[in-house]
């Protein structure tokens, strides 16, 4: 067990471990006593019987799980920084258009040298379907702030008049689009998330992601007045019910996400920075 001895698990857990274990070692003994068999379907079976104890304790309430089943960032021997300083010299060369190709190759590395109980991540996504997604935002961002532009001169010159009036209009109508733009970025947030786990295979299986981000984007809606009403304190507790919601929608091929996360913590970090803030803004306006 992660914690104690094997009375700390509850008999229920305890047969149920101890069934997969037999199972298993039945298959690995089969296994061993056949030549056909590989060493490393030995190992997976071995992970599989792991992996089968640590769901019968984890069912059982325990929270931890064993240690060869955590995340763990092997060494890459330095290939990461050497990418990472090749492709910033190209991105900048590029001004910037090298960017996309370089996250992706930045990604890659990443997946490659995380293991999960035993096996590798693996990233297949590519450069150019980053590069049309930019192109894509930036082109509603277009239309966005060319409607503002257009209704803040409409408002301010042909409404409100010239000169300091007109200046007043257009930053109204600014105003608005924010308001329009930042439900937008929660969608996008959903949406980027999406497209990492889609393009994220661990064991030969594929990560996705369930719902809309419009979800999200209807969320903020709720939340953003709550968020101005207290000057941003709540805002910790709208990242907590973000994240909650967009966690539970992730899954590894047919299995769901669970998220048991709380929001006081972030609240309690959250303050002092909180305060600090408050203090500036008062001196400032002072």
């Amino acid at each position: 067990p992660p914690h104690g001895s094997p009375a700390a698990i509850p008999s229920a857990a305890a047969r149920a471990a101890r069934t997969a274990r037999a199972e298993e070692n039945d298959v690995v003994a089969t296994m061993r006593g056949d030549d056909a068999f590989s060493h490393a379907a030995i190992q997976h079976a071995e992970r599989l019987r792991r992996a089968r104890a640590a769901r019968a304790a984890a069912e059982s309430g325990l929270s931890a799980l064993p240690r060869e089943a955590l995340p763990e960032y092997k060494d890459d021997k330095g290939l990461l920084s050497a990418v990472t300083v090749t492709h910033g010299a190209i991105s900048v060369l590029t001004l910037g258009l090298y960017r996309f190709w370089m996250k992706t190759q930045t990604r890659r590395i990443l997946w490659a040298h995380t293991e999960v109980d035993g096996a590798r991540l693996e990233y297949t996504g590519r450069g150019s379907e980053l590069f049309v997604g930019f192109a894509i935002a930036m082109a509603c961002l277009a239309v966005v702030f060319g409607a503002v532009g257009f209704g803040g001169a409409f408002l301010g010159l042909s409404l409100l008049g010239g000169g300091a009036a007109g200046i007043g209009g257009w930053a109204m109508t600014a105003g608005v689009a924010l308001l329009l733009l930042s439900p937008l970025m929660q969608y996008a947030a959903f949406r980027g998330r999406r497209y990492r786990l889609a393009r994220t295979r661990w064991k030969n299986i594929r990560f996705g992601m369930e719902g809309s981000g419009w979800s999200v984007a209807g969320l903020w809606l709720v939340w953003a007045p709550v968020v101005a009403a207290t000057a941003g304190l709540a805002w910790p507790i709208w990242r907590w019910m973000r994240e909650a919601r967009m966690s539970r929608a992730m899954r590894w091929g047919d299995a769901a996400f669970e998220f048991h996360g709380r929001p006081w913590p972030l609240l309690v970090n959250w303050l002092p920075f909180w305060a600090l803030a408050g203090g500036v803004a008062a001196v400032a306006a002072s």
